[in-house]
């Protein structure tokens, strides 16, 4: 299966989208997160988000993100 073109169009989104594994390590980061974060996509791969910019929300926030993503296994907005 050809997977260019979806990842063209996800690509080119004005919005943010970031894809993380079930250990929270990033396996895809549209062009809009490194505009966003000033890091290249690459040095984003692999790596957790808490590791290049976390930590600059409350303490709830992310025990609320890690349950919806873990727990209830829903996408977190």
């Amino acid at each position: 299966m050809d997977t260019t073109l979806p990842k063209q169009l996800i690509d080119t989104l004005p919005g943010r989208l970031l894809i993380t594994d079930t250990r929270s390590k990033v396996i895809y980061a549209n062009q809009a997160i490194s505009d966003w974060t000033g890091f290249a996509t690459a040095e984003i791969i692999g790596k957790k988000p808490g590791e290049l910019w976390g930590g600059r929300m409350p303490k709830g926030f992310y025990g609320d993100m890690w349950q919806t993503l873990r727990e209830k296994q829903l996408p977190f907005v």
